[in-house]
């Protein structure tokens, strides 16, 4: 197969691709913003620096959870090898910690794996690629309460195949830190090597989990059998009130039944992730791979998610039915029939189309719904092959996908075409790298993924690959099926960033801040600056305030007052309207503002972000044409609280 790359013509949903020059708001295209004639002066976000660490090979891995955010306490935590140059070598895993939300921060070395002490006489060789989590005990708002907790894969010297993957390490210590209070335990998995633990969270109930699957421990890659190739792991961490470090349980091992390319080759994707609702109770573990189970060979099988579930706080996982592509309209309006030769036109259009999933994210809203937020592919074939396979070659659509069910029921949403084609840092990777997370209760879900826009045209347009990215989210609000979508780090809002096209691997917490600082939805997330080479320590850098206002997602911020006479006055003309009708409004004092209009289900539709405004008299135009007959809500928000009033369109 070559390279995947993207189709030069449109889509069947043909309005849908416009790779070059999209409109700023076009929620229903490739979210490219357009710069504003002037930038905007507040400052909604900015970059705090917090740790380093010797090299990059610390943020890479999609599936890592490394930043962890806490309600309770108003705490995060990012994890990470420990911060460049300190003793010990790059090998010790360390954490930066913030108490306020993530206004300020303590980037000090934290170390949680100091002495890399597997067992007597054996050292592991470094641990590498940290997942963090803090753990609280119920109803604590301390952090002297609190404990951090970290895991990842760890590298040792096999006697027979030298250095390589082979243990889980389980680094825990005060969550203000205390060195008298760590706890440092290795785990592996007999007759296999233990290989990257993803997933990683803490339930209410003070339980931690996450999913490991393990390696090939032969040198000989003729040797891969499915026994040591594969086995995923579903673990539990549990409190040691004795030794005030954390236990490891081995809740549920799966064994896929993987389709085969050939002889001797598996065929695993190797995204896989876990997360449980905000009760804990409902827990969902997915992998992507070509399942043979339950599968139509005719309607060919492809890169599927393979869905386990629990609903009694992960004791016993249940495997579900596998997803039937085929039945997703807006999924298989996105996934065209492929383009060999690269000419920009269809080579076959009697095949059968295969969506193939490659990287994803979850998380879990408070209905128990499982949401996968994936970065989709398109496939076809006219020659299934004996497994139901179909190979393409030469350009294909690119997207992002979020998909909602309860193992049963599948719905798909598109959120964004993935503009660019993977690009390169030094020697790795640069992907969409798509995240997810949800807010305390679940009832709001949010994604962020990269994508690099070119400063030379400005930001109207993506680079062909994604060399240069910047952070991109969507939002959506489970009571009222509102997305919305933005570029989180714009420049033209955010005049503050100085990091634009330098976002490199970010990671978001799974649980988002609600009423945040800055947002109303603040994301916590940590992008890496790297250095010169992917060998150079990078700094890593907490981006604070980027997130989604209330209305974005067809909600109401509750937390803001409602605006006095004196403080604000506004009127809608003509009231009713049929075409257009114009907000009046006149401020007694500058400052942010935005005006939403909401029909009277409570669901945004429509939005103007304002920026910085003066004191004094400002208007705006709505399009009352393009609504249905009906009453609506004019909705102006300032930074001191908020005015409405009904619109009548006829």
């Amino acid at each position: 197969m070559q390279a995947q790359r993207f189709l030069k013509h449109t889509p069947i949903a043909a309005e849908k691709l416009n790779k070059k020059g999209v409109a700023a708001m076009d929620q229903d295209g490739p979210m490219i913003p357009a710069a504003p004639a002037t930038a905007i002066g507040y400052r909604a976000a900015e970059e705090i620096a917090i740790g380093t660490s010797y090299n990059l090979f610390t943020v890479l891995l999609d599936g890592q959870n490394q930043v962890c955010y806490n309600p309770d306490l108003n705490a995060i935590t990012f994890a990470h090898r420990q911060n460049a140059g300190a003793a010990g070598g790059s090998g010790i895993v360390s954490y930066d910690l913030s108490l306020d939300g993530g206004k300020t921060w303590d980037a000090t070395d934290h170390k949680v794996t100091p002495s890399l002490t597997i067992a007597t006489g054996q050292q592991s060789n470094g641990n590498r690629y940290p997942s963090g989590t803090i753990w609280n005990p119920a109803g604590n708002t301390d952090p002297a309460n609190a404990k951090f907790v970290a895991v990842g894969p760890s590298l040792h010297n096999d006697p027979v195949y030298g250095n390589g993957w082979g243990y889980e390490f389980v680094g825990s210590s005060d969550l203000e830190y205390d060195a008298n209070s760590v706890v440092e335990k290795y785990y592996t998995n007999a007759d296999t090597t233990a290989f990257h633990p993803y997933g990683l969270m803490t339930n209410p109930d003070g339980s931690i989990w996450y999913v490991s699957t393990t390696w090939n421990t032969d040198a000989d890659p003729d040797a891969v059998t499915a026994a040591s190739y594969g086995t995923f792991y579903i673990c539990k961490l549990t409190y040691n009130t004795t030794t005030g470090g954390f236990d490891r349980e081995v809740k549920q091992v799966i064994q896929p039944n993987w389709g085969m390319l050939g002889d001797n080759q598996w065929q695993i994707q190797g995204d896989y992730n876990l997360s449980f609702s905000p009760d804990g109770e409902t827990g969902y573990f997915v992998f992507v791979t070509t399942d043979l189970d339950n599968e139509n060979v005719g309607d060919g099988i492809g890169v599927k998610p393979v869905i386990w579930k629990s609903t009694d706080g992960g004791d016993t996982w249940t495997k579900y039915a596998n997803v039937d592509y085929q039945s997703m309209s807006e999924l298989m309006d996105w996934t065209l029939f492929s383009d060999a030769n690269g000419n920009g036109t269809s080579d076959d259009t009697t095949g059968i189309r295969l969506p193939y999933m490659q990287s994803i994210d979850v998380t879990v809203d408070k209905n128990d719904d499982l949401h996968i937020f994936a970065h989709m592919f398109s496939r076809s074939t006219n020659t299934l092959d004996s497994m139901g396979f179909g190979y393409f070659s030469g350009d294909s659509i690119s997207t992002l996908f979020h998909f909602i069910t309860d193992g049963t029921d599948w719905d798909a949403k598109y959120v964004d075409t993935y503009g660019n084609s993977n690009g390169t840092f030094s020697t790795v990777a640069v992907s969409s790298r798509p995240q997810a997370s949800r807010t305390p209760d679940g009832s709001e879900v949010f994604f962020t993924y990269l994508q690099s826009l070119d400063v030379n045209t400005g930001y109207t347009t993506f680079l062909d690959t994604n060399d240069s990215p910047d952070v991109f989210g969507a939002g959506y609000s489970v009571d009222t099926e509102t997305s919305y979508k933005k570029w989180l780090t714009d420049p033209f809002i955010n005049e503050e960033l100085a990091l634009t096209g330098k976002y490199f691997y970010s990671t978001l917490s799974p649980i988002t801040i609600k009423d945040g600082g800055e947002k109303y939805f603040e994301l916590p997330l940590v992008a890496a600056n790297p250095g010169l080479t992917d060998s150079d320590p990078p700094q890593f850098y907490y981006v604070y305030g980027i997130g989604f206002d209330a209305a974005d997602l067809g909600l109401v911020d509750n937390t803001k007052d409602v605006l006095s006479a004196e403080s604000v006055s506004m009127e809608v003309v003509p009231n009713p309207a049929s075409t257009f009708a114009q907000v009046n409004y006149e401020l007694a004092g500058g400052g942010k503002t935005s005006v939403s209009v909401f029909n009277m289900q409570g669901n945004l539709v429509k939005q103007f972000d304002n920026g910085i405004q003066q004191a004094g008299k400002h208007s705006l135009i709505i399009n009352a044409g393009a609504f249905t007959s009906g009453i609506y809500i004019v909705s102006l928000q300032t930074e001191n609280g908020v005015a409405t009033q009904k619109l009548v369109v006829r």
